[in-house]
């Protein structure tokens, strides 16, 4: 995707600590390519997004980790 800034929306977010702990962690070890968490995050992001090409299955999946993660799930 690698879009210009001026493209690019900013938003804020709330995140679990713990999360963001292994986000900090993972933008350490990388130090060499200098990351920023949101640089991480788009591509993370990206990945998910562009990896279910259809719309319906991209919602579905979507939905379902968020009725897991809700549910204390989505890293059993």
């Amino acid at each position: 995707m690698n879009e210009s800034k001026e493209t690019k929306i900013k938003f804020g977010i709330s995140i679990d600590k713990e999360l963001v702990q292994k986000i900090d962690a993972i933008v350490e070890q990388s130090d060499y390519l200098k990351i920023s968490r949101s640089e991480l995050i788009e591509t993370i992001l990206e990945k998910f997004m562009f990896e279910h090409i259809d719309k319906k299955e991209l919602a579905i999946n979507a939905v379902g980790l968020v009725i897991r993660s809700r549910k204390g799930e989505l890293l059993v």
